[in-house]
């Protein structure tokens, strides 16, 4: 790839600049950025399809409900055919937001609208001769909430041919739509509403739901009965009436029955509260988010919880390094192993599942053959400790604390369906990236959030995709999991959960992982765990310096230990207590154990001797004769009968990659290649595709022909997805022979509509009509 070329966009009248001109006018260091920017918002569609591929993902799941708004408003105008104003699109926007019913003060400004339209060109979504890639006007403002971003009124702009489809007013993925919304009912309101319809209406919900959402029916005509089923739902705003005969579902019954998140009436589409925007590459300083206030007690009270649960954690990853899972035949998890290891743990096997769940979020349990094998091992699997989980025990506990919440963030299962019939822990059916996404974006939720109910219309607002396929039992899990990782804590006379200061150390250290990803130089995993792990050590409190030693042989530390102080006592004495404050005992076979694991007699003196207010001395006269009584009679080797057998050897599997951006593992190392290789494969598409005879519209460059019918649809895809062309030969209605140089501009299961690159003319094809398609090389 030529890094350092400058792409230059030719000239062009408005109409005649195409979406691949436009992108191939850019160098190819500002394509390889888009690239980067894409895939740190979790969307590889249009890396794929430089690659080759004929099935991209969808392409709009990354943008905002504003971003989203603009390309709506954007097809309404024609944007995707011809070029339209910049008052052209506003003015199509305020329609939208009209017939939405979307609140004054949730509508967005002139320059937030505006900076929206910029952040759609540097996401490759919106092109225009004065649109670029990369683009000064969004850079992020130097004071928070600033925005200063201009557009005249005149400026002309243009979408991609293949996303006016998406805003089809009858799709199912009403996400996309602004006026999807309108159902004015509020929020709190709305159940109600819909289960105490007439059972008839009822049904027809269901019905419609069931069936994609929109129905028709001559009821809905003018003429009709006003009093009618359907027109009545229409009148209460739970149906969008889109013709004389067609109603749809409103996008906010239709999440009540599926049972996802309701979005606010009218939707919520202005960025002024909100800390990051969704324009890529902006950058919010750390000191923007730590200023932001918090609740010392809820802060108190997420450390208390957190610590409790690590040292829980601690425990069970200990007992499964002994005793690997044996997986049921399906991969999950049978009661049976979770009773065993609730009886092991001493534990109700509700609190088993709950730390099983726990460890697996943490991409500390994972199925594979470990090493070394159980002693009754089969041959087969175990769902055992990873290498993770095993570097976890040794890490101090601020450390801890930042590997629980990074694995937790990436993490792809869906927890939440774990109860659900036929359905086992830890099943590999049981996962989905967007459990993953969810989780990723969840801290940046509750910044300006101050309820649940808030941080859920900001998910709409942010990431209007994922808030569509979000149940509303799979964010009360998440909710509970960010509770018991201590990012949110309930306490006092708060019954909502409050966001912690380590929510906003996990939303920063996010942020700037992902900022650095966008600009193509990732930070090692190592780094963003030490990022995290500084931020967690101003959040807890300082070890004590000294134990409370009881005459009854009893040790008590007070507040947290250091990670050297807690070894020291895990090793001389057994703990009957966990917690910010924690109790141990000792007894002659903790010490046996002590010292067959060689610590010297030496060892426990300085030890006592530095903790004990007052030294060794202080140290109950009872407890110092157990010590030394102990130490002769094993030098004598009068009591090695009685000490603990060895300790049995700890079987371990690889930390596995569970997303593309799992921050437990190492990237991905050939990205960089990856996407140096498909930008080159656009240049020589774009290249071969624009290589046309000016009087005859004939290619001069080579081509391959593909002939069977998967082969032809296949293609046809790609070059609808890339905006790429093609020869077609085809049959006409006529019956005639053709062959023609086309863009694609529309293409369903039955039908092809194109542009004749040599005439202009706009023609439609049936796909049994297609003999053949080349493809340049």
């Amino acid at each position: 790839m030529n890094s350092s070329a400058q792409g230059s966009l030719q000239p062009h009248s408005e109409d005649d600049l195409t979406y691949p001109d436009w992108l191939a006018s850019h160098t190819d260091e500002d394509i390889a950025q888009l690239l980067w920017r894409l895939y740190a918002h979790g969307s590889t569609a249009l890396l794929e399809q430089f690659r080759g591929s004929a099935h991209p993902e969808p392409a709009l799941r990354h943008l905002s409900s504003l971003e989203l708004a603009i390309l709506h408003a954007a097809t309404e105008v024609g944007a995707g055919s011809h070029p339209a104003t910049i008052d052209d699109l506003k003015d199509a926007l305020t329609e939208l937001f009209d017939i939405a019913g979307t609140p004054h003060t949730a509508r967005p400004s002139q320059s937030e609208i505006n900076e929206a339209i910029v952040s759609l060109a540097r996401w490759g979504l919106l092109f225009g001769p004065t649109f670029q890639l990369t683009n000064k006007h969004t850079e992020r403002p130097t004071e928070p909430n600033a925005r200063t971003t201009t557009l005249a009124s005149s400026t002309t702009l243009k979408i991609p041919a293949h996303i006016p489809p998406d805003f089809d007013p009858a799709t199912e993925q009403l996400w996309r739509l602004a006026d999807c919304n309108r159902c004015p009912i509020p929020t709190t309101e709305l159940p109600a509403t819909i289960e105490a319809l007439p059972p008839r209406q009822r049904r027809l919900l269901g019905t419609l739901s069931a069936a994609g959402g929109v129905g028709h029916s001559a009821t809905l005509r003018p003429d009709a009965d006003p009093n009618a089923p359907l027109p009545t739902m229409v009148h209460q705003g739970l149906l969008d009436q889109l013709d004389e005969s067609t109603a749809r579902l409103s996008g906010r019954v239709s999440a009540y029955l599926r049972g996802t998140l309701i979005s606010p009436a009218g939707g919520s589409f202005s960025v002024s509260n909100s800390w990051n925007s969704e324009i890529p590459n902006s950058a919010t300083p750390a000191e923007e988010i730590s200023s932001d206030p918090r609740d010392p007690a809820a802060d108190a009270s997420a450390v208390a919880s957190i610590v409790q649960r690590i040292q829980e954690l601690t425990e069970t990853i200990t007992d499964l390094g002994a005793h690997p899972i044996q997986p049921l035949s399906g991969g999950g998890v049978g009661l049976r192993e979770l009773n065993k290891i609730a009886r092991r743990r001493n534990l109700p096997t509700e609190q088993a599942i709950e730390q099983i769940t726990d460890l697996y979020l943490a991409n500390f349990l994972a199925r594979e053959f470990p090493d070394p094998a159980p002693a009754d091992d089969t041959g087969r699997t175990y769902w055992a400790v990873t290498d993770s989980a095993l570097a976890f025990l040794q890490a101090p506990l601020a450390t801890q604390w930042a590997m629980l919440l990074l694995g937790w963030a990436g993490s792809p299962y869906t927890a939440w369906m774990a109860d659900e019939e036929d359905n086992r822990p830890l099943s590999p059916e049981l996962h989905a990236d967007r459990a993953a996404e969810l989780r990723t974006l969840f801290s940046e939720l509750f910044h300006t959030a101050s309820t649940e109910r808030q941080a859920a219309d900001e998910l709409w607002r942010m990431r209007p995709a994922l808030a569509w396929e979000t149940q509303q039992r799979a964010w009360e899990t998440i909710v509970e999991e960010a509770t018991r990782f201590g990012l949110l804590a309930s306490h006092g006379v708060h019954t909502q959960p409050q966001a912690t200061r380590a929510l906003e150390a996990l939303a920063t250290t996010l942020h700037q992982y992902r900022a650095a990803l966008a600009k193509g130089e990732p930070m090692p995993t190592e780094e963003v765990l030490s990022t995290l792990s500084l931020q967690f050590n101003e959040l807890l409190p300082d070890p004590v310096s000294y134990l409370i030693i009881q005459g009854d042989h009893t040790i008590m530390a007070p507040g947290l230990l250091s990670a050297e102080n807690q070894q020291m006592l895990a090793r001389i004495g057994e703990q009957e207590s966990s917690g910010m404050a924690s109790v141990w005992r000792v007894t002659k076979e903790s010490l046996l154990r002590a010292f067959e694991a060689g610590i010297s007699l030496a060892d426990i003196e300085t030890f006592l001797d530095r903790m004990a207010p007052g030294g060794l001395s202080a140290v109950p006269q009872s407890l110092r004769y157990l010590v030394t009584d102990t130490h002769r009679a094993h030098a004598r080797g009068e009591a090695t009968s009685v000490a603990a057998p060895s300790v049995p050897s700890v079987s371990r599997v690889p930390t596995p990659p569970r997303t593309r951006c799992d921050l437990t593992v190492s990237g991905s190392r050939d990205l960089p290649q990856q996407i140096a290789g498909a930008v080159e494969s656009f240049r020589r598409s774009h290249n071969a595709t624009t290589a046309l005879d000016p009087n005859d519209g004939t290619s001069t460059v080579d081509t391959r022909t593909v002939r069977t019918p998967r082969d032809v649809m296949s293609e046809l895809r790609r070059a609808y997805s890339a905006g790429t062309q093609v020869r077609l030969h085809y049959v006409d209605y006529a019956g005639a022979t053709s062959q023609e140089w086309i863009s694609i501009v529309m293409m369903t299961p039955s039908s092809i509509s194109a542009v004749v690159e040599a005439t202009g003319e706009t023609i439609s094809v049936q796909p049994h009509r297609i003999a053949a398609v080349d493809v340049p090389r």
